[in-house]
């Protein structure tokens, strides 16, 4: 019997992001979660194609990144796959489905997954991506991007066949399974540089402003405190009231 393809859209790179986060992305998709085609598109920023190329994968280049130009992208993907799932995610997110994504995965007539954000924190402050594992690297859980940025911590994690909508937070399907937690793996030493001005987007760049105002205050290790989860589980009480 055929084996089932299991394929990944996601953009990398940008001008301060950390290449280093490749290695650990690509590890987690192929070996735990069962990913056999990644399809990437490559942002300004050196050191990402050659880590990439060093894995066996090509890019296709993303000469000027903005959110309607990845979700092109991403939906131009997603056409050529036909009925075959494809997971949407950016460098930093890492999908937990226990284990690989078609044992995760239900029969049924399914045509998305989604799931909530899970931000990942050092003890102590944003440190440099070295090569440890990242969960140790990073072993607080909590929901800083929701109660402390007041950003969307939804996400649609996996589609088959429909079209997702900008920031992959939303997609047009019809039925769905989740919330699977995702571990958000955006908060290391580039973290500092990349949110430090404005990005041209008014939703990502009043995330940046709260996260500079928490810095400039001295007010990040309370609200990191305020926000952290005592369990490794998505957000309580999202399962019923998120829907992409």
């Amino acid at each position: 019997m055929t084996s089932r393809r299991l394929h990944l859209v996601c953009v990398a790179g940008g001008p301060h992001a950390d290449p280093m986060l490749v290695d650990h992305f690509i590890a987690h998709y192929r070996d735990r979660v069962g990913v056999t085609d990644f399809h990437f598109f490559l942002h300004q920023g050196p050191g990402f194609e050659e880590r990439l190329r060093a894995h066996g994968i090509a890019a296709e280049p993303l000469a000027e990144f903005s959110e309607a130009r990845k979700q092109e992208a991403f939906n131009r993907t997603i056409d050529g796959l036909g009925p075959e799932w494809c997971l949407t995610c950016d460098l930093d997110e890492f999908h937990d489905y226990g284990g690989r994504f078609f044992d995760f995965l239900p029969a049924g007539p399914l045509d998305h997954v989604f799931g909530v954000l899970v931000d990942r924190l050092a003890v102590g402050g944003f440190p440099q991506l070295t090569l440890a594992p990242l969960e140790n690297q990073f072993p607080l859980r909590a929901a800083f991007t929701r109660f402390a940025l007041k950003a969307e911590d939804a996400k649609v994690l996996a589609v088959r066949g429909v079209h997702i909508r900008p920031g992959h937070h939303r997609c047009l399907g019809r039925s769905g399974i989740g919330p699977v937690p995702v571990d958000h793996y955006k908060w290391d030493a580039s973290v500092l540089l990349r949110l430090a001005e404005p990005r041209g987007n008014a939703y990502s760049d009043r995330e940046a402003a709260r996260f500079r105002a928490l810095q400039a205050d001295g007010r990040m290790a309370e609200a990191i405190r305020r926000c952290l989860l005592p369990r490794p589980d998505p957000v309580p009480g999202r399962a019923a009231a998120m829907r992409p």
